[in-house]
């Protein structure tokens, strides 16, 4: 189901993994200009979710923040990215429920094990999901601004 406005997009996967878009516009958003002092400076971003139209949009929206957004369909495909190439990565981005045998936190655990320092952002739709210490959480239906936003946070530089 899709509903139009001018803007962005906040986004729900109902039980049948059917992707929900509404477009909210940007400039009713308190937050003002949304990508006003974005910068992602291209860090890599590991996104893994296996809803193709939901992985599109949330990899639109980090590169409009000026991340570059390596891609994984499931968690055998993360694993694979982050076992041949840990060092490039500089956040993972991973939805919990994921099919394969390997799940988003077996993904976090496994770029914990060979990137201590990565930040990781789980996305789950479930309220039951187990959590992984040291990582951020967000609840679909979620907007992807906050996501883009929470990366752009976790991301940038801290000034002491």
């Amino acid at each position: 189901m899709q509903h139009e406005s001018n803007g962005h997009a906040i986004l729900a996967a109902d039980s049948n993994l059917q992707v929900e878009e509404r477009h909210v516009s940007f400039e009713a958003s308190s937050r003002g200009d949304p990508f006003s002092g974005a910068s992602g400076d291209g860090k890599v971003v590991l996104l893994v979710e296996d809803e193709p139209a939901l992985r599109e949009i949330l990899s639109e929206y980090l590169q409009d923040f000026g991340y570059r957004v390596r891609e994984a369909e499931d968690g055998v495909a993360a694993l694979r990215i982050i076992q041949d190439d840990p060092a490039h990565i500089d956040m993972l981005v991973s939805d919990i429920g994921l099919p394969g045998g390997v799940d988003g936190t077996q993904v976090a655990r496994a770029m914990q094990t060979h990137r201590p320092s990565v930040p990781i952002i789980l996305i789950t739709g479930y309220s039951r999901d187990p959590f992984v210490a040291g990582t951020d959480l967000i609840r679909k239906p979620f907007d992807p601004l906050e996501l883009a936003e929470r990366v752009n946070t976790r991301l940038s530089p801290r000034v002491s």
